[in-house]
C-alpha cells in the first residue's frame, strides 16, 4: 500500500495558509468470530473520518486470506462503506471518500453500525465487530526512530520497548512510516508478541524490524489491548569507547495529536543546536504554520508548509523557519498551528557530545 517518490519540498516559493480545521474522529472495531463466522478468527479495525475521507487500518488473526472488508449497518445489515481493501498477510491499511450523509449516520451513532471482514470460506462475513469510540492506549504514535549517521561523527540509534501489564501475552503492530516517501499506508510492517505482564525490548528498532538504514521515520503501533511503548534514541560511540548519549521518546495515544503547540526551552549556537520535527500519523495532508519567538514573545520569523499523507521530517530550526535575521538565539521557543492534529517536537543538541534532549510540543491556548 505505498508508492516511493522524492520527499516533498516542505519549503519554496509558494506559502501554503493553514485554514480551517477539518473535524476528525477515529472509531475502532474489535473483531470476532461469532454466530456463523470464523470461531477462531480475531481482529481490530480502525476507521478515522476527516471530513467524507475514511482513512482504515484492519489487522487479522487466525482466519484465511481476507478477500473485502465493509461498515455494514446493524439493524438491517445494508452496506453503509465498502472498504476497497487489498490485504498484505493480515493488515490492509488504505483510504476513500463517502458521501456526507454516510459520514454524519456513522458519527451519530457508531454503535449502530460494524466492521466485518470476509474470505471465501465466510461470504457472510469471517469476523466482525461493532464500532466504538477510540480506546486510549490501542493505538500508540512514536514520532521519531532512527538508524543515521548525523553531524559531527554522530551515529543515531533507536531502541524500542513495549509495555503489557495484561494477565495474557498481546501482540502489537508496528507499521514502519520512513521519512521521504510519498505514502498511502506502511511501508512495512512487523508484529511484535508481548508477554503477558512483561515487557518486549527491540534493539535498533529500524534496522531489525524492518531492515532499514540511514534512514528515520515515524511508527504507528496497534494493538487489540492497552499497551505502553518507549524509545531511547541515542548517538552510539561505544565503538570509540565513548558510550551512548541518549533522549528518551515517550509514545503518544493517537488522540495527543493537537493542532496547536509549543515546545519552549530551546537554543542555537554556540553549544547547542535545534532541530524541529513533525510527524502526520494519518492518510491526508496538513498545512502547518510554524513560527519562532525570543523570550520575551517577539516574532523571530515564520513559515508555512504542507505535511503529506504519513509524512515525517526532522530539520534545522532556521532551515526550516527562514528569513530570521539573527539566527544565534541562545533563548527561544517556537509554536505551531495545523489544519489537523499531528505530532510536532523539538530536540536539542549537544554541539560537542551530540547528546540530545527530546522536547514533545505542549498545548497552546
Amino acid at each position: 500500500m505505498r508508492r516511493t517518490s522524492s520527499i516533498l519540498a516542505l519549503l519554496g516559493a509558494v506559502v501554503f495558509s493553514v485554514g480551517a480545521t477539518v473535524a476528525q474522529t477515529t472509531l475502532t472495531a474489535t473483531l470476532a468470530g461469532g454466530t456463523g463466522g470464523d470461531q477462531d478468527g480475531t481482529g481490530y479495525a480502525v476507521v478515522t473520518f476527516t471530513g467524507t475521507k475514511v482513512d482504515y487500518s484492519i489487522l487479522v488473526q487466525n482466519i484465511a486470506s481476507p478477500t473485502a472488508a465493509y461498515v455494514r449497518r446493524a439493524a438491517d445489515d445494508s452496506l453503509a462503506l465498502d472498504l476497497q481493501v487489498a490485504f498484505i498477510g493480515n493488515l490492509a491499511t488504505g483510504s476513500l471518500t463517502a458521501s456526507a450523509s454516510t459520514v454524519t449516520a456513522v458519527l451519530g451513532n457508531p454503535a449502530a453500525y460494524y466492521v466485518t471482514v470476509v474470505n471465501a470460506e465466510f461470504s457472510a462475513g469471517a469476523i466482525r465487530g461493532a464500532l466504538m469510540a477510540t480506546s486510549e492506549q490501542t493505538i500508540v504514535i512514536i514520532p521519531v526512530i532512527a538508524t543515521l549517521k548525523g553531524q559531527a561523527g554522530s551515529n543515531f540509534k533507536s531502541d524500542l520497548v513495549l509495555g503489557n501489564q495484561a494477565s495474557t501475552p498481546i501482540d502489537v503492530v508496528a507499521e514502519w512510516y520512513p521519512t521521504g516517501q510519498t505514502l498511502t499506508g506502511p511501508a512495512r510492517t512487523a508484529t511484535l508478541t508481548v508477554p503477558a505482564a512483561g515487557q518486549r525490548f527491540t534493539s535498533e528498532a529500524p534496522a531489525t524490524l524492518f531492515q532499514a538504514s540511514e534512514t528515520r521515520g515515524g511508527l504507528i503501533l496497534r494493538s487489540f489491548s492497552p499497551f505502553s511503548a518507549q524509545v531511547r534514541t541515542y548517538n552510539d560511540q561505544r565503538a570509540a569507547g565513548q558510550g551512548t548519549f541518549g533522549q528518551f521518546v515517550d509514545g503518544l495515544p493517537e488522540a495527543k495529536a493537537m493542532t496547536t503547540g509549543v515546545m519552549y526551552g530551546l537554543s542555537q549556537g554556540g553549544p547547542f543546536r535545534t532541530n524541529i520535527g513533525w510527524f502526520n500519523p494519518t492518510g491526508s495532508s496538513v498545512n502547518v504554520t510554524f513560527a519562532a519567538h525570543a523570550a520575551d514573545g517577539t516574532k523571530l520569523g515564520e513559515v508555512s508548509a504542507t505535511v503529506p499523507p504519513f509524512g515525517n521530517d526532522i530539520r534545522a530550526v532556521f532551515s526550516l523557519i527562514t528569513g530570521v535575521a539573527n539566527t544565534t538565539q541562545p533563548d527561544f521557543f517556537v509554536t505551531y498551528q495545523a489544519s489537523a492534529a499531528i505530532f510536532v517536537f523539538a530536540t536539542v543538541n549537544d554541539n560537542t557530545t551530540n547528546d540530545g534532549i527530546h522536547v514533545a510540543a505542549k498545548p497552546l491556548s
